[in-house]
């Protein structure tokens, strides 16, 4: 008599690899772990508030409830999470970014990250929900141009394998 699939996988843990910068780190976490709760993890972890905290999850952005399980959230064991900050997308964008004593970047004794980020409020900006949404809707927008850039470069494929067959 063979058993179900379900109870055979109850008791998994998943394994999921977190990387920030060039720092990594491979979290065992339960499926029914909410998004909130990993959040708080990766926090502890990667010194990174889960306000500040956009999540990549194999290619995609995470935007669920985050009431919501892994499980419920269909983010599989094994799953590659990248980590950024809300602000780093703000700071990649100013002029000078990166360099020592511009924007407020690399300056403040440590209290940025190791990439040299320092928090919204230290940069005197305001770290509401207004910015984590114009944020995303940035990424949003940058990962709808990247998907138009692949389809047109599949249909550009295409077309030359069409012409050199023929």
């Amino acid at each position: 008599m063979m058993t179900p699939r379900s109870v055979v996988m109850g008791n998994k843990v998943y394994k999921l690899h977190v990387k920030h910068g060039s720092n990594k780190e491979c979290f065992a976490v339960s499926p029914e772990l909410t998004i909130d709760q990993l959040q708080e993890r990766i926090a502890e972890s990667f010194q990174v508030l889960p306000d500040d905290q956009v999540l990549i999850c194999n290619g995609k952005l995470m935007q669920f409830n985050g009431t919501m399980s892994l499980k419920q959230a269909r983010i599989p064991n094994g799953s590659k999470i990248l980590l950024q900050r809300c602000s780093e997308t703000r700071i990649a964008k100013q002029p000078g970014a990166g360099e020592e004593g511009e924007g407020g970047v690399g300056v403040g004794g440590g209290s940025g990250d190791a990439q040299g980020v320092q928090p919204p409020a230290a940069r005197g900006e305001h770290s509401g929900q207004e910015n984590g949404e114009q944020d995303l809707q940035n990424i949003e927008a940058k990962g709808t141009e990247a998907e138009n850039i692949v389809r047109q470069l599949g249909q550009e494929i295409s077309r030359v394998k069409e012409q050199s067959s023929e």
